[in-house]
């Protein structure tokens, strides 16, 4: 054990390290969702949640395609490590992702330790979360679009009440996006400077931007002829661009300061699935430990009647909770979230973590 670690901090540590669970997100239409969703449940994916999302496109393709915001859906499952690679391979193969209107799945390793943390050089792909005020999330892909072809996915979300105001003791809560994008991992410092550069503002609450490693994707690249297809990520609509590369150049190189910044942030994104009306609880509980603020997610899980995972089987109203904080904190945080599970079992509370690679805030003033 760590000497300067304290024991229960080492022992959190060591009790989540035990759990060997990759999540496995997949969007597309909300048909082709609940089709691969079933697949995987069926296959050894243990609970689905599923949540509702928008599409779009470069501008460039909706001029061809008709389309502009594309209805869709949005699946994240877990998974066994032992066969996250295969289920994968086997849903892009069975579904097709490489198709138009495809779809995008890819697996985010949760509850990975600091063991690898320097193994970076593995990973060929990121995904870019970029959580704003509504009505903001279009305003994201604008800015990046105007160096990099990306497809985007814009999930509605809800904010804590740390930001929120009280009108006749009613709480109203700020209503959010989350702009989801898929990028190459050489790519995603640049956008993700473009994100926040361009977002900064003095005024309080206006949201965060973090990224994380992805260990495989299907449905974004594809292979022919010796060149690059890129499939927007959203729609999976076939393109023939130039690879995204040739335009890093376009933005000037990060500072000293801020790529020290970024590589000392390896923070720990907190995530519990609560039941609907016992997400407050959950939010003030981690607040009096330190969490600043958390993002929600209204949606719906069911899970495969075999795997008794909830003792329950058909769809739940849920709601998933994500909680952004330092190492210390998001532990203290899933301390006291487990306790708090173990005495209200009646609640389904599911928690998890995984590793964050950047986090930053766009408010510089005070919060």
């Amino acid at each position: 054990m760590d000497k300067d670690r304290p024991a229960n901090i080492q022992n959190d540590r060591d009790e989540i390290a035990r759990e060997l669970y990759s999540l496995l997100i997949m969007i597309s239409t909300p048909k082709k969702v609940e089709e691969m969703a079933n697949y995987a449940l069926a296959n050894g994916a243990v609970g689905a949640f599923f949540s509702y999302a928008r599409g779009t496109l470069p501008n460039h393709l909706l001029s061809v395609l008709g389309l502009a915001n594309v209805k869709r859906e949005i699946a994240a499952l877990a998974v066994p490590n032992s066969m996250a690679t295969s289920l994968l391979d086997n849903i892009n193969r069975q579904f097709n992702l490489a198709e138009k209107l495809g779809g995008i799945a890819y697996l985010i390793s949760l509850e990975k330790t600091t063991a690898g943390i320097d193994d970076e050089q593995e990973y060929k792909y990121s995904m870019i979360a970029t959580i704003v005020n509504e009505g903001e999330g279009e305003d994201v892909i604008e800015h990046v679009r105007r160096n990099y072809h990306v497809g985007a996915s814009i999930l509605q979300a809800l904010g804590s009440v740390k930001h929120s105001k009280k009108t006749f003791d009613f709480e109203i809560v700020p209503s959010k996006e989350i702009v989801l994008i898929i990028t190459r991992k050489n790519l995603c410092e640049a956008i993700y400077r473009t994100i926040h550069d361009s977002l900064r503002t003095e005024l309080p609450g206006r949201g965060v931007i973090f990224s994380t490693n992805i260990d495989k994707v299907a449905g974004i690249f594809e292979k022919s002829r010796e060149t690059e297809k890129v499939i927007a990520e959203d729609d999976s609509k076939l393109t023939d661009s130039e690879p995204c590369e040739t335009n890093s150049e376009l933005l000037p190189e990060p500072t000293v300061n801020e790529t020290a910044e970024h590589d000392k942030t390896h923070q720990i994104a907190v995530l519990a699935l609560v039941d609907r009306g016992h997400t407050g609880d959950i939010v003030r509980l981690a607040e009096t430990v330190g969490s600043r603020g958390a993002t929600i997610m209204r949606g719906r899980f069911t899970e495969h009647e075999s795997r008794g995972f909830l003792s329950q089987t058909g769809d739940i109203g849920k709601e998933a909770v994500i909680m952004v904080a330092n190492k210390e904190t998001a532990l203290a945080i899933l301390r006291q979230l487990r306790l708090y599970a173990a005495t209200h079992t009646d609640e389904h509370i599911l928690l998890t973590w995984m590793r964050i690679h950047s986090f930053s805030r766009f408010s510089y003033g005070k919060e």
